[in-house]
C-alpha cells in the first residue's frame, strides 16, 4: 500500500485560490484519474469497496467509463465463492480509512490472494502502518 504520489497531489492548484465549485470539479476529477489509472494499470477486474462513499464513487466511475469489472461491496463479500476470487486482479477501495479496521476485514475475508490491491483517498498514518504491519503483502 502506499500514498498518493506527488505526481498527483501537486496536479491540483490550491483550493484556498478557486471557486467552490471549480475546487470540486477539478478535485473530482484529480480523483477519477487516479482511480481509472489504478485500475487499468493493474488490470483490475474485481472492485470490493467500502458502503459508504467509497461504493458511490465507484458506481459513478463503472457507469460512466467503459470498463467492465465486477463490483462488489464489504457486504457482499460474504456471498462471493473463494472460486469466484481465484485468479482476480483486485482493487480494495475505501474513500477514506481511519482506523484501517474496516480494510483489514475486507482483507482477511479475502484469505490471502496475491492479487489484492487497496486504493483509498485519504488514509491515517496510524492506519497506514497498521495495515502494513497486518497485510505486509498488500500493495
Amino acid at each position: 500500500m502506499r500514498k498518493l504520489s506527488s505526481k498527483y497531489r501537486n496536479s491540483v492548484p490550491s483550493i484556498e485560490f478557486m471557486e467552490p465549485p471549480a475546487a470540486v470539479t477539478l478535485a473530482s476529477a484529480e480523483i477519477r484519474k487516479f482511480l481509472i489509472d489504478t485500475i487499468t494499470k493493474r488490470e483490475t477486474n474485481l472492485i470490493i469497496s467500502t458502503m459508504r462513499k467509497g461504493s458511490w464513487i465507484i458506481d459513478d466511475i463503472l457507469n460512466t467509463s467503459d470498463l467492465r469489472i465486477e463490483h462488489y461491496t464489504n457486504y457482499d463479500l460474504e456471498k462471493i465463492t473463494p472460486s469466484a476470487l481465484s485468479g482476480k486482479h483486485i482493487l480494495v477501495f475505501d474513500d477514506s480509512i481511519k482506523t484501517g479496521e474496516s480494510t483489514l476485514s475486507v482483507l482477511s475475508k479475502l484469505g490471502g490472494l496475491v492479487n489484492v490491491c487497496v486504493a483509498c483517498i485519504a488514509i491515517n498514518d496510524k492506519a497506514l502502518m497498521n495495515i502494513k504491519e497486518k497485510c505486509s503483502e498488500i500493495e
